[in-house]
């Protein structure tokens, strides 16, 4: 198993609720490709707040 699949494996047993790969690069552009996948995740974490 990769370092990266045991960080995530870590955290979500620890309780997070989702993970967004890290996008390539220092400074990236691929931050307009996960934009969408990023918000969505944010808002479905504040929704499951709120339902608990």
């Amino acid at each position: 198993m990769s370092n990266r699949c045991s960080h995530v494996i870590k955290h979500m047993n620890s309780g997070a609720f989702d993970f967004v790969a890290k996008p390539s690069g220092a400074v990236s552009l691929d931050l307009l490709k996960i934009k969408k996948e990023l918000h969505a995740k944010v808002m479905a974490a504040r929704r499951q707040m709120f339902t608990n």
